[in-house]
């Protein structure tokens, strides 16, 4: 939902509300929705190109990280980059670092590569459980990043 620019469409008795996917996931098991509201339908932005890379816990195959990435791509370059990550930290979030260093940039394997050594560089609250610690749930956010990024570009053509 991060990565596609969802809007979800809420109602309640006091009638409709949009949140934009930013905003509606805030911590663990909470987000953006009163008590009296449900989710009415959700919206997402037109893409071209978008991939999801993970690495998965093997029983539950719940994502200990899980990287997806839209991409717009024009004349070679990136014009457009929106990347959603789950499973690292309590909530799904977005790496606006890594969307902002990727724009105006030639869609290369080297340009992804450099932009996914930034890829949750300033996240906070990164799990650590017995499934990974946080310091390889650290690790495995770049490399995660990398294979979204550049599975998303293949399929840009």
């Amino acid at each position: 939902m991060l990565a596609l620019d969802a809007e979800i469409h809420l109602k309640g008795p006091a009638g409709w509300r949009m949140v934009k996917a930013p905003d509606f996931f805030q911590d663990l098991f909470t987000v953006n929705m009163a008590a009296d509201e449900i989710i009415a339908s959700i919206q997402f932005a037109p893409v071209r190109s978008a991939a999801y890379a993970r690495l998965k816990q093997r029983a539950s195959h719940y994502a200990i990280v899980g990287v997806a990435a839209a991409l717009g791509v024009n004349g070679g370059k990136i014009a457009s980059a929106r990347i959603g990550l789950t499973g690292a930290s309590a909530y799904a979030t977005r790496l606006t670092n890594v969307e902002q260093a990727l724009v105006g940039q030639p869609a290369t394997k080297e340009t992804f590569e450099k932009a996914s050594q930034i890829a949750g560089e300033n996240l906070t609250g990164i799990n650590s459980d017995l499934h990974a610690s946080a310091d390889y749930r650290r690790a495995m956010i770049k490399v995660f990043t990398k294979r979204a990024l550049v599975a998303a570009a293949d399929r840009s053509g």
